[in-house]
């Protein structure tokens, strides 16, 4: 029994010990296995922790037709895998001596070794859009989720986000990342891994964000602005071009915001894949149409209407085309908008541009379309081509058209400045001429109009002088038989026609008591009685009418001292501010005295006129006073004469009485 024991573990010693060799064998085998099938991307020798990112490429395993999860490659349940090189679409790779189509699923699976990391960091992934839906898991832990990732087009469905995922992994010495991608594709010719993905700590990557979407919210702003700028210039000056320039830039900020940045992709969710794509060819498509029209309309001549017909009526038709048809349809076909574009940059550069080098103000515009142009070839190029991409080509070829754009029009709003300036200086000095010509002509017009009026004033008191004239003439005409009605009616026509407040007119005649010549009172208005009482009649050197009389002067007194000549109405009496003198002259001599006083001044043109009525009143007065002398001489020798006549009979009945007292002596 004791040898059978003795055997027994004897026989287990040595089965246990071979046991662990086989099975350290195995496992060393299965190590060996594992590392020959693991495809790592050394990413050591950057320095991350010194704030460097970089871009994922390399050789990646990918399991074609399976959707592989962490827990299945723990099992080794899966296939063997082929090597692909990221970023690049799976569409026309050689798995298993077969072309793959772009329709279909797939797993990528990798490990980034990566260097150590200080305290507070992160390591994070930024993937941009990808042309297929997947979900990402890191280290077994699933950390992104975008679309819906089936084997089947009708339970597939793809997004358009953006994903940025920080790796809550605290990597403190050289470790190994595994990322596992499960994708699928059934909408788009490419697929797979296409876009570039970048790796680097979480402010890193945060600040490269921070500058691309500053970069452009800048292209977005400029572009704002053009809009603004051509929008105004539109509605001021009615220009085509200048609509087409607005319209074309609000749809190439359409293209920006929604094809070549993330600002809206995670903010809108009702952002469909469709919709995503047909928002970006659309926009795309429109904002070519608008530049070649834009350049159509700026520089016409150069190209006839009929292509420019057909070349809109092509766009509209694929505009119609991209709408209304399915984005798994479309997307094959979009050679058709890059021939398109194609066409529009060769009428471009071979009907217009050309002449950029014969005017100079076309350069910019060449030059911008031009880049442009480059821009967009090398962008279709790695369309066609599945090329991976690690600059936006549409963004820098827009930047550079809107740069040139900017800089041709800060010139050219420089040169107007300049020539504004210029102009403002020489309308300046034209400005003050024209107001000095201005103020010669206002001062000659002013001179004109003055003359002007004082002509017409003049006239209206040459007509308002001849009218008096002819009124008092005419009165003095109709009573001539009276020295007293003749002096009365006169004067009282002339206080009426003057606006007269006071007023006394003086007849000389021979005193036939002291035999001198006195001055009578014949036609008085607005006097006192005391007045009447004390001027009834004159000495020919007796006050002031008297001077006037006696030295035949002409007298104009203002400012009268109060009490002098006294104006009587039924409110009272008072002395007028002005008095007028006139000596009545005829060609026989001075005749009388005509006094006037008013309260206002008399003008040149009423002293004027009373010179001339004062002659008139003067040849009639002397006419009347001769007329009456002769009547009344008349009947003073008619009274002698009936006299002689009465004595004659007298004498003639004393005649016949002393013959017949004769004739009776003789009989006695």
């Amino acid at each position: 029994m004791k040898v059978v024991r003795v055997a027994r573990s004897v026989v287990m010693r040595h089965l246990l010990f071979w046991s662990f060799v086989v099975c350290l064998s195995l496992c060393s085998l299965s190590v060996a296995w594992a590392s020959e099938g693991e495809v790592c991307i050394d990413l050591t020798k950057h320095d991350f922790a010194g704030g460097e990112a970089v871009y994922l490429r390399g050789e990646v395993e990918f399991y074609w037709g399976e959707i592989l999860s962490p827990n299945d490659f723990r099992r080794g349940r899966h296939n063997n895998p082929a090597i692909l090189q990221i970023p690049g679409s799976w569409r026309g790779q050689e798995v298993n001596e077969r072309s793959l189509p772009s329709n279909g699923c797939a797993t990528y699976r990798f490990r980034l070794v990566v260097p150590p990391l200080e305290e507070e960091q992160e390591y994070a992934i930024h993937v941009p859009i990808e042309y297929s839906s997947y979900r990402m898991w890191v280290n077994g832990e699933l950390l992104a989720s975008v679309g819906k990732v089936a084997n089947n087009p009708y339970d597939a469905q793809p997004s358009s986000r953006v994903t940025a995922i920080t790796l809550r992994e605290r990597i403190r010495k050289q470790d190994t990342l595994e990322f596992i991608f499960q994708m699928s594709n059934f909408h788009s010719p490419v697929a797979g891994l296409v876009t570039p993905m970048r790796f680097g700590t979480e402010q890193a990557l945060r600040n490269y964000r921070f500058g691309i979407t500053n970069f452009h919210y800048l292209l977005l702003g400029a572009l704002a602005l053009l809009f603004l700028m051509n929008l105004l210039l539109f509605w001021g000056r009615k220009e085509q071009y200048s609509f087409w320039f607005a319209f074309g830039s609000v749809l190439a900020i359409i293209r920006i915001v929604f094809g070549e940045s993330d600002l809206l992709q995670n903010y809108l969710p009702w952002l469909t894949w469709s919709l995503y794509h047909k928002v970006l060819y659309l926009s795309s498509l429109g904002a070519m149409m608008s530049l070649f029209l834009f350049v159509h309309c700026r520089y016409r001549g150069y190209l006839k209407d009929s292509v420019v017909h057909w070349v809109n009526v092509v766009g509209l038709v694929l505009g119609i085309f991209f709408f209304f048809t399915p984005v798994a349809i479309f997307t094959h076909l979009r050679v058709l908008l890059y021939l398109y574009y194609v066409a529009i940059f060769v009428l471009l550069w071979l009907k217009i541009l050309v002449h950029a080098i014969r005017r100079s103000e076309l350069l910019s515009i060449a030059l911008g379309c031009l880049a442009l142009m480059v821009c967009m070839a090398l962008n279709g190029l790695q369309g066609v081509f599945h090329f991976e991409t690690l600059f936006p080509y549409v963004t820098l070829g827009t930047t550079l058209f809107v740069l040139i754009v900017i800089c041709a029009m800060s010139w050219e709003f420089s040169y107007l400045i300049r020539k504004a300036t210029e102009y403002k200086l020489q309308v300046g000095v034209e400005r003050a001429e024209l107001e000095n010509k201005i103020k010669q002509l206002s001062l000659e017009s002013e001179q004109q109009q003055r003359r002007y009026n004082s002509e017409q004033q003049e006239q209206r008191q040459q007509v308002w002088v001849d009218n008096g004239i002819a009124q008092l003439s005419t009165l003095m005409a109709q009573n001539q038989n009276s020295l007293k009605g003749l002096c009365e009616k006169t004067l009282f026509q002339l206080t009426k026609y003057l606006r007269v407040n006071a007023a006394m007119l003086y007849v000389a005649r021979i005193d036939p008591k002291e035999y001198c010549t006195k001055l009578y009172m014949y036609a008085h208005y607005g006097l006192t009685q005391e007045q009447l009482e004390n001027n009834q009649v004159l000495d020919e050197d007796q006050g002031m009418v008297g001077a006037c009389y006696h030295d035949n002067t002409f007298q104009h007194v203002s400012n009268l001292p109060k009490g002098f000549m006294k104006i009587s109405s039924g409110l009272g009496s008072c002395t007028p501010p002005s008095l007028l003198l006139m000596p009545l002259q005829s060609t026989a001599g001075v005749v009388g005295v005509l006094e006037l006083g008013r309260f206002e001044d008399f003008q040149e043109y009423e002293i004027s006129f009373v010179k001339r009525i004062a002659v008139i009143l003067a040849n009639n007065l002397t006419h009347t006073k001769n007329n009456e002398d002769y009547i009344l001489a008349l009947e003073s020798t008619n009274q002698t004469i009936a006299q002689l006549h009465k004595q004659i009979e007298q004498q003639e009945q004393y005649n016949e009485q002393m013959a017949a007292e004769l004739e009776e002596y003789r009989r006695g």
